[in-house]
């Protein structure tokens, strides 16, 4: 089973949760990255969307397609789809903690201009390289990757939230609005490695700070 075919999460403090929250029922959706389809089969069948996918694995594809209009099994960056969808418009376009796997996010992100309705949006989330368990462990020369979660091994791009707005800007589109899911220092995965005895003061410093965030939300 491949480690992204979990559940699908739909609490106010998950971004699955918080971009689902964002789709419109009846609208037409590209979504970027899908794996299993969790998320397809939830716009499918609970907002009556039309979803169109695009996913590198094939059996994450084979899962997914059956909750899809149509799909592309395909490598992002290859750009394939530009052409395959490029009869449809779409309300909105999904990048749910896709980007970062990307080596040019910034490509794939300008060219969904062709694909998206003029009152169309674009729901991505990344992770936060600036969540307080990540700077600790820097602090004390220390960056480890994870199978999943902040510092997943196949993350290549990272973003603080200050960086989206360039990032999005770069890609010819503006921010409307942002949100971020909360998890607080030294409850992340990241947290493993960080030194007991040092926690407790160190908690204090970065909870009156508020570094908290593990995911940044951005709906442009």
């Amino acid at each position: 089973m491949s480690k992204y075919d979990v559940p699908l999460v739909l609490d106010e403090n998950s971004s699955t949760g918080k971009i689902l929250r964002q789709v419109e029922k009846n609208s037409i959706v590209l979504e970027f990255g899908c794996a299993h389809g969790k998320m397809t089969r939830y716009m499918k069948e609970q907002l009556n969307c039309k979803v169109y996918i695009v996913e590198l694995d094939r059996q994450a594809f084979q899962d997914a397609v059956i909750y899809a209009k149509d799909g592309l099994c395909g490598d992002i960056e290859q750009l394939q789809w530009v052409e395959a969808f490029s009869g449809i418009r779409f309300d909105t376009i999904l990048f749910a903690d896709v980007l970062e796997h990307l080596s040019c996010p910034d490509v794939v992100l300008e060219k969904t201009h062709a694909l998206l309705k003029d009152e169309g949006n674009i729901l991505i989330s990344v992770p936060n390289i600036g969540h307080g368990d990540i700077l600790l462990n820097l602090y004390d020369n220390n960056f480890q990757y994870t199978e999943l979660g902040l510092l997943d091994h196949t993350h290549i791009h990272f973003w603080g939230m200050k960086n989206l707005e360039k990032f999005c800007s770069q890609a010819g589109y503006e921010i409307v609005t942002e949100d971020a899911v909360t998890v607080e220092p030294f409850t992340s995965e990241q947290s493993r490695w960080l030194d007991m005895e040092k926690k407790k003061p160190m908690r204090e410093h970065y909870l009156e700070k508020n570094i908290t965030t593990s995911t940044s939300l951005s709906i442009l």
